[in-house]
């Protein structure tokens, strides 16, 4: 386990006139108190419907009760998108046809909801974009429609209008090859898992050539669900562990900063999902992990609930649990703006029904459906 370096959201001031206005004050607020503690920042949500078949985009405001807004039409299906950090753009991958050998990237403005086709991939399926933190480039996958294709990161610049591979600052200049690229929230950094080789890679790329020259690795790792920290200076990610034992999963932590790899506490018998880092505490995150089993439990009963830890203070707290005697998973979390509400997927243990799209206070305190047969939720900056 290491680094190894090559080269390189108003209150207002209430003026209390009188006793008589401070009890008027007060009585209203008390009467109004229930939908304040409810009202969410980010107040807009994302994600796709339904969840199987042609999916589209829809928009919602989970503090209005106005219905879901489809952003898009597509023929044959949105597969996957992700929304810019301005909240003004999404970059969204559809498939052009029924034979699912065609898969394009648009880019649709929301606050015009004019849509423009940025990478045109025919005979190819391009998917999984993520934005650079200003902006100005969309990385993506881009892989041949057959099972043993090898899949390229590959770097749309919006700007000069130009799409190329992320290609190696070496005498063979290879593409990188590598799944889910990610940009950092604050940096031109791009990270991307590398199934091959078992490790994250960890690029600064060199513009307007897209080639890189310098790389981190994060190695000896086997899931390709990773997290950025808000800052950019930390990344969370899950490592499988074997011993005489034990087939286990650890929670790790990268940090850029110190330059040091470590556990964030131990889990033992424990499975997780895709973590997620906090917005306003920068060592807090969310993780979907599935408790540890009870002596005769069915493992495929008992679904993935979501954790809140903070490794710092050394602190775990399961926010949600199985309800009425039903066994739930969780997945796809995302943090609100203020960190109060996390949206996420939920489905029966066993992945047999429709998913939902739920909201759940950050300390366990409420829950609320937002929307049945439905997926990938994000929020709208």
């Amino acid at each position: 386990m290491r680094i190894k370096k090559i080269d390189r959201l108003d209150f207002a001031v209430i003026a209390i006139i009188s006793l008589f206005g401070l009890i008027i004050f007060t009585l209203g607020y008390i009467r109004a108190n229930q939908f304040t503690k409810t009202t969410i920042s980010k107040q807009r949500l994302v994600y796709l419907a339904p969840a199987f078949g042609a999916s589209d985009l829809y928009l919602l405001d989970p503090n209005s009760s106005a219905p879901p807004e489809r952003l898009t039409k597509e023929d044959f299906g949105v597969y996957d998108f992700s929304v810019n950090n301005t909240g003004n753009l999404l970059a969204y991958s559809a498939d052009r046809d029924n034979t699912q050998r065609n898969r394009d990237i648009w880019v649709l403005n929301l606050e015009t909801r004019q849509r423009q086709l940025v990478v045109e991939c025919t005979q190819m399926l391009c998917a999984t974009p993520s934005w650079a933190a200003d902006g100005s480039l969309l990385a993506y996958e881009k892989r041949q429609p057959i099972a043993s294709a090898n899949t390229e990161i590959w770097i749309a610049d919006l700007i000069r209008k130009k799409n190329g591979p992320l290609i190696f600052n070496t005498s063979e200049n290879m593409p990188a090859q590598g799944v889910f690229p990610k940009w950092a929230p604050s940096t031109n950094q791009l990270a991307y898992f590398d199934s091959t080789h078992e490790q994250i890679n960890i690029v600064q790329l060199n513009m307007p050539e897209v080639t890189v020259s310098a790389i981190d690795v994060i190695d000896n790792v086997q899931n390709p669900l990773f997290a950025w920290s808000q800052d950019g200076h930390q990344m969370a990610y899950i490592q499988h562990q074997v011993d005489d034992v034990l087939n286990r999963q650890v929670l790790m932590r990268a940090d850029f900063s110190r330059g040091v790899i470590e556990p964030m506490g131990e889990f033992m018998d424990r499975q997780f999902s895709q973590p997620v880092w906090s917005n306003t505490i920068s060592t807090r995150l969310a993780v979907s992990m599935r408790d540890k089993l009870s002596n005769g439990s069915n493992s495929t009963l008992n679904g993935q609930q979501i954790w809140v830890i903070e490794p710092i203070k050394n602190t775990t707290l399961s926010i949600t649990q199985r309800m009425n005697g039903d066994y739930y998973s969780y997945g796809g979390l995302k943090w609100s703006g203020d960190d109060n509400w996390i949206v996420a997927v939920r489905n029966t243990a066993s992945f047999l029904g429709e998913p939902e799209i739920w909201l759940v206070r950050s300390d366990g305190g409420d829950m609320r459906l937002i929307a049945q047969n439905a997926t990938l939720p994000d929020w709208v900056r």
